[in-house]
């Protein structure tokens, strides 16, 4: 379990990289306090689940979407890190996961870290990319009449000439 007091960022590095192996990219270090990582959507819940439980990462800040179009794919990434009693742990670790832009869906973390709800909401009604198990997909930001499947954020969006 980490404290507030120092975070070893290597350690945490090669635990991950110890108990996942093939199934997350090497964790990298980007600064002191900043881990970045890659998991497939398949082995998501399990990842997020060990971080919650052993390194007390029990709070996501954002998640986000990004478009890479050229690629046909979206990576969802969750800014991971800790609220505590005794304050906040300085650690963000970021989860990527990478999702196919033809069938662009994966799990829901809703059940590990009730603080994506609103997050994975907005990704999906910003994006299109659903998030199975989630308990209330529905629009958080658009108009109640914007168009379905017209996904804003995305690069390929175009607006309509008035």
């Amino acid at each position: 379990m980490l404290t507030l007091q120092k975070v070893n960022e290597t350690k945490i590095i090669d635990e991950l990289r110890d108990k996942f192996g093939e199934r997350i990219d090497t964790p990298k270090l980007l600064r002191p306090n900043r881990i970045v990582m890659t998991v497939e959507k398949e082995n998501v819940i399990e990842i997020a689940q060990f971080l919650k439980d052993t390194y007390a990462l029990n709070y996501v800040a954002s998640v986000s979407g990004i478009d890479y179009l050229e690629e046909n794919k979206f990576v969802v990434v969750y800014h991971v890190s800790s609220m505590s009693e005794d304050g906040h742990l300085p650690l963000v670790l970021a989860l990527k996961v990478p999702v196919d832009r033809q069938t662009p869906f994966m799990p829901s973390l809703v059940s590990i870290w009730k603080s994506v709800e609103w997050h994975e909401r907005e990704t999906w009604e910003l994006f299109g990319i659903e998030f199975k198990d989630h308990p209330r997909l529905e629009r958080l930001l658009l108009p109640e009449d914007w168009p379905e499947n017209q996904f804003p954020l995305r690069k390929d969006f175009l607006l309509e000439d008035e």
